[in-house]
Parts: structure tokens; sequence; C-alpha cells
């Protein structure tokens, strides 16, 4: 029994050879998998970034376009209202002619705040629509720097599977020659190579 024992070992060290090479392996293809996914995942965070860019580009125009047509009713009501306001004074008999007058300049007080309100509907809507497109513009770059991140851990996973494979083929190396050792070591004690 205490002769077989050498060549336990021997083959014991014969096996963590292979186990070394084959766990190496497999460790590479976990992080191969990992990288492969991390990688998707980082063009899936790209597609977003254009994607979330261009949902604000839109809404964007959207919020121009109902600006304009707000300002465009408005500016209809104003001159409508001023036309009533006329109408009314000619109605009555009062002369528009005169500038001066208190009607006249009740018209023009009227037509100037009705202007500055209209002014100031469209400049906010127009500040609107730019925050809506500087807010695409921050949910793409930090998307983008999401993808960039991500592809930066799918590089490191990489380079881990490729760590473990090397490991195990190095590891794999010295227990071949310590198994090698083991066999010369075995045959020694029974005479093998005599």
């Amino acid at each position: 029994m205490a002769a077989a024992l050498p060549f336990i070992t021997a083959i014991a060290s014969i096996a963590s050879v292979g186990s070394s090479i084959f766990g190496g392996s497999q460790t590479k293809d976990a992080y191969d998998d990992t990288a492969q996914a991390q990688r998707d995942a980082a063009d899936a965070q790209d597609r977003a970034a254009y994607e979330s860019e261009m949902v604000a580009d839109q809404n964007a125009r959207n919020q121009e376009a109902e600006t304009l047509e707000n300002v465009r009713r408005e500016d209809l009501n104003l001159e409508q209202e001023l036309g009533d306001q006329r109408a009314r004074a000619a109605a009555s008999g009062l002369s528009l002619e005169d500038e001066g007058d208190s009607l006249g300049l009740g018209i023009a007080a009227n037509r100037k705040e009705g202007q500055t309100q209209i002014d100031w509907m469209e400049a906010a809507g127009m500040n609107k629509a730019d925050i809506m497109r500087w807010e695409g513009d921050i949910a793409r770059d930090s998307a983008l720097s999401d993808a960039t991140y991500t592809r930066n851990l799918a590089d490191i996973s990489n380079d881990k599977g490729n760590t473990a494979m090397w490991s195990g083929a190095f590891s794999g190396v010295t227990n071949a020659a310590s198994a090698a050792k083991d066999v010369y070591s075995a045959g020694q004690s029974v005479n093998w190579w005599a």
C-alpha cells in the first residue's frame, strides 16, 4: 500500500493539470459572456442616447409650433378687441382721429399691453422649447457616458478572462512539471528507472 501512495500522488498531480487548464478556460468563457452582455448593454445605451435626443427635439419643435399658433391667435384676438373698441367709439360718435384724446390713448395703451403679453408668451414658449432641447442634450450625454463606462467594464471583464485563461495555462504547466516529478519519483521508488 505504501508503494501505491506515490502513484496516487502522481495521478492526482496529472489530474490537477487538466483541472487548471480547464478551469482557466471555463472562467475565461464566463468573463467573455459577461463582456459581451456589457457590450450589448452599451450599444443599447447608445441607442437610448440618440433616441432621447430625437424625442426631445421633436417635443421642442411641437412646443415651438404650439407657441407660434398661440401667438397667432392672440394677435387676432388683440386686433379684434382693438377693432371692437374703435367700433364702439365710432358708434358713440367719438372721433378716433385725435390720438391725443383719452380714447386714443386708451386704445394705444391696450395695444401696447396686449403686444407685451404676446411677446412674453412667445419668448416663454420658445424658452421652453430651448429647455427641452437642452434636457435632451443632457440625457444624450449622460447615456453616452454610461455607454462608455459599460464598454470599459466589458474591457475589464475581457482582461480578467484572458488573465484567468493564462493563469490556468501557467498553473497547468507548473502542475505538469510537478506531476512529471511525482511520476519520476514514484518510478524511482519501484526501480522503474534502474
